[in-house]
């Protein structure tokens, strides 16, 4: 079984074909899965737990299926939606992350953790990991 990670989506109703790709993916791909992680910002905006947009409840409605279906759903709060709160883990069946939170796949990491994150004993960036590079427009 794999492990799915998605980030920065930033749904939003103005949007709706995403959503609907969204909903696509988690019906389709996402239920071979074991788990999910969502990076955050899955929303363009959240504005708290009580937040009746349709849009917001179709996606909430998606994420609880999938939890249903047993993948585990997780969740790190973006700079766009970090008013997720306990009533959206209760909507969706998924689990918010700590920040930072280091996820140890049977002794892979596939992330780097974030600069100032303090790594587990033993991690290693990947030999061949380099910061990306920007290519002048002029040439």
């Amino acid at each position: 079984m794999s492990t799915l990670f998605v980030s920065d989506l930033h749904l939003d109703a103005a949007y709706p074909a995403a959503i609907a790709q969204f909903d696509s993916f988690l019906q389709g791909p996402a239920r071979a899965a074991e788990a999910l992680y969502i990076l955050g910002d899955l929303f363009e905006t959240w504005v708290g737990d009580d937040d009746d947009d349709a849009q917001r409840a179709r996606v909430c409605e998606a994420l609880r299926a999938l939890s249903d279906a047993g993948v585990a759903c997780h969740v790190c709060h973006g700079n766009r939606d970090f008013l997720l709160g306990s009533g959206f883990e209760q909507r969706t069946g998924c689990r918010l992350l700590a920040d930072p939170t280091i996820i140890d796949l049977g002794g892979r990491w596939p992330m780097r953790p974030a600069p100032g994150a303090v790594p587990t004993p033993g991690w290693r960036p990947r030999a061949s990991w380099t910061p990306a590079r920007r290519r002048s427009c002029a040439s």
